[in-house]
């Protein structure tokens, strides 16, 4: 795969498409320059912060410093036809509210599989782009002497390939209920911690055993 650089949320999209982009970039290129004192990006930013937490409306929005009459509805505009395509770009394969549950389940049922077989234990990652669907999955053979660092060094190098900007994480569990090991809790650290460094969302890390799955939260070891 030919490797593009840039830098820009308007080059991000223009050589990868609009579903690579995170919210904020997508509200940075709505929104478009900033002012002399605010930049697009952190105006951005602090829209995003809005979206999330309440109701947007035109009177919110320009209480935001560098936020104007323009820019305002430039960006309710958008948000409201975000709203009414919702419906019709899951049909195309979109984002589906129960994407996560069929995705869990399909690992789930392949792990079983895959240890009736041979017995082994693979490590599957799911990645996702900007809009929340799924990019592609990819095996990793776990090596019992393996640093964790090597193995989340391992993952992002893809993760980075295919510019995720989520990923799900199935780790094959040794314990018969789920519960991880030093070495397997010391894995999840790592891969938060790379998660973090490159800015990419972490979703969840399952561990899967036989009879099903429990997220090993790094918050929790």
């Amino acid at each position: 795969m030919e490797q593009v650089l840039y830098e820009r949320p308007r080059e991000k999209l223009r050589y990868r498409g609009a579903r690579f982009l995170t919210t904020t970039e997508l509200l940075q290129v709505i929104i478009g320059s900033g002012t002399a004192r605010v930049s697009g990006a952190k105006l951005a930013r602090k829209v995003e912060k809005y979206i999330a937490t309440e109701e947007v409306g035109y009177e919110t929005l320009v209480t935001i410093n560098g936020i104007g009459h323009a820019k305002a509805c430039q960006i309710l505009a958008s948000l409201e036809l975000g709203r009414r395509l919702e419906g019709a770009y899951a049909d195309r394969g979109g984002v589906s509210t129960d994407v996560m549950a069929g995705v869990t389940k399909e690992i789930f049922d392949g792990y079983l599989h895959q240890a009736a077989v041979n017995g082994a234990g693979t490590l599957t990652c799911y990645w996702f782009d900007g809009s929340g669907a799924v990019i592609d999955s990819k095996g990793y053979a776990v090596h019992k002497n393996e640093h964790g660092t090597v193995l989340a060094k391992r993952i992002f190098v893809d993760v980075l390939a295919v510019s995720a900007q989520s990923l799900l994480v199935f780790y094959p569990s040794t314990d018969k209920n789920g519960v991880p090991t030093a070495q397997e809790m010391a894995f999840v650290r790592h891969l938060y911690d790379a998660a973090c460094y490159f800015q990419v969302h972490l979703r969840e890390v399952y561990g899967v055993y036989r009879k099903g799955y429990v997220g090993w939260k790094k918050e929790v070891i």
